[in-house]
């Protein structure tokens, strides 16, 4: 790994990669996170819809007034997000302070389906999965990354590319996040592509 983005990742056991805002510590604690059944989640790769999904959702659950007057991080956790990105390494997840939230909470995440909470697939938890062309959803997170200062600064495109093909990228690699959602739409899930 190039030294000017070593330092933007930290690898999982897995060997994966996640920015220092998700601290690998908390990735046990998500594991046994326990899912109410009027939870809502939003999954998604990087850059694939996250925000625009959120934003119907919560408007379908907590009504567009409530939508329209707070910000998505006050009506949705972000599963895997410290509480502090300031002090990442002295700072709680966000689904610590997820536990204390009254029903129906909302939540979005990255992780692919082996990191999220293992009672999820078994429980009436609502999960919406969506998915992007990945050569647009790679674009997107190319430009991300170069406004973002929690991300790695990828020289060009070149680099990142070459990083997304070897899934070198922070969550992981496109289709190891993917594909799995694929095998539950075939099971009965509710998948939707845009």
């Amino acid at each position: 790994m190039p030294a000017h983005i070593n330092d933007f990742l930290m690898k999982c056991d897995d060997g994966n990669f996640l920015t220092p805002l998700t601290p690998p510590r908390f990735l046990l604690d998500i594991l046994e996170m326990e899912m109410r059944s009027s939870d809502v989640i939003v999954v998604t790769w990087p850059k694939s819809g996250t925000t625009w999904m959120q934003y119907i959702v919560t408007q379908l659950i907590c009504g567009t007034k409530i939508a329209s007057e707070k910000n998505l991080f006050e009506t949705n956790t972000y599963l895997e997000l410290v509480e502090n990105p300031l002090k990442p390494d002295d700072s709680d997840g966000l689904y610590k302070k997820a536990q204390g939230l009254p029903s129906p909470r909302l939540f979005k995440s990255h992780l692919k389906q082996s990191m999220l909470p293992t009672c999820l697939l078994n429980s009436e938890a609502k999960v919406i999965y969506v998915v992007r062309n990945p050569k647009d959803a790679a674009v997107s997170y190319f430009n991300f990354c170069l406004m973002n200062p929690v991300l790695p600064p990828y020289k060009n495109w070149s680099e990142f590319f070459e990083h997304f093909c070897k899934g070198l990228l922070p969550w992981g690699d496109w289709f190891e996040n993917v594909l799995p959602w694929g095998e539950k739409k075939r099971a009965k899930c509710i998948v939707h592509e845009v």
